[in-house]
């Protein structure tokens, strides 16, 4: 599954986000969620690693973490990456603690951000090959005030000496800064607090389905996307088509939403048969033309129930 976004939640009110935000379920249908890791929070994180597993991607942010044991920790209990400061790093290089120093993300300090951009990317450079030598070990920029030094570092990825791919903190989000992030290379990190399912609320906050939709693009002179349709044990049900209103009423409603060309509209799966899908997760490929849902299918369960499903 590509890293081209993650979207925050805090664990303090996962069962209770703020009015308006996403709900973790709705997350996961994004497959990407990011966590800050507070020392007081780390058995409740251990938790969540472990009631989630499977379900998406999941990032830790433990700069706060005074115990590198905790960090490693995080890393066994199912974490996909863990973003740590540069003394973190150094103890764990120093200490031989992780074999795959991949499944680390380095978080630049933001004093970095008052230096002069060309300076700082250098810095950064330096300091990583300086601990981890030819590893392969991503950044982290938290609180960019300056798009110079994401400009500097998208020049640096363009070089042929690799330059860390960056994560990059954005409190609020546009469909055009999130565009330019995703095209300069850098990997968004996103508020669940600042995306919503309604499209209407845009600008005050940004409709969750954009995070893919922006993401997608199609040679088709109908400006359709193929998508594979599977259910949770990874079986295909079929092959259907989404557009940008189907995938974005997918995520809204939590169900299987298609295109139907033979309509000419949306196609809710199981609307007038009953054999309707819950939606689990949405990815895509390589070259972003192409979808797979994955599902869970509610109704009779009849398999021949599921052919039209390649009608559509």
């Amino acid at each position: 599954m590509t890293e081209q976004f993650l979207v925050s939640v805090r664990l303090d009110n996962l069962d209770s986000p703020p009015s308006g935000s996403l709900d973790l379920r709705t997350v996961f249908y994004l497959g990407r969620v990011y966590i800050d890791v507070l020392p007081s929070q780390v058995t409740a994180a251990f938790t969540f690693l472990q009631n989630h597993f499977g379900e998406s991607l999941i990032y830790c942010n433990a700069t706060a973490l005074p115990d590198v044991g905790d960090l490693i920790s995080l890393l066994d209990n199912g974490a996909t990456k863990v973003f740590v400061t540069h003394q973190q790093l150094k103890d764990i290089v120093e200490g031989n603690l992780l074999e795959d120093l991949s499944r680390l993300v380095f978080s630049v300090d933001p004093a970095f951000n008052e230096k002069d951009p060309a300076i700082t990317v250098k810095d950064v450079q330096k300091q990583l090959e300086s601990l981890v030598g030819d590893a392969k070990v991503d950044v982290h920029v938290r609180d960019v005030q300056d798009g110079k030094l994401l400009d500097m570092m998208r020049e640096y990825q363009k070089q042929p000496e690799s330059y860390p791919r960056a994560y990059i903190t954005m409190p609020q989000v546009t469909k055009e800064t999130y565009s330019k992030a995703i095209q300069d290379g850098h990997v968004p990190i996103i508020a669940a607090s600042a995306l919503t399912t309604d499209v209407g609320g845009y600008p005050e906050f940004a409709p969750a389905g954009m995070l893919v939709t922006s993401l997608l693009k199609t040679d088709r002179h109908d400006g359709l996307y193929p998508t594979v349709v599977c259910n949770e044990r990874g079986v295909s049900l079929g092959l259907v088509y989404s557009s940008e209103e189907s995938i974005h009423k997918a995520i809204q409603s939590g169900a299987g939403v298609y295109y139907s060309r033979s309509q000419q509209g949306l196609w809710v799966k199981g609307a007038t048969s009953g054999d309707t899908q819950e939606l689990i997760s949405i990815v895509w490929d390589c070259d972003a033309d192409a979808l797979q849902f994955t599902v869970r299918q509610k109704g009779n369960g009849r398999l021949d129930a599921l052919i039209v499903i390649v009608r559509g």
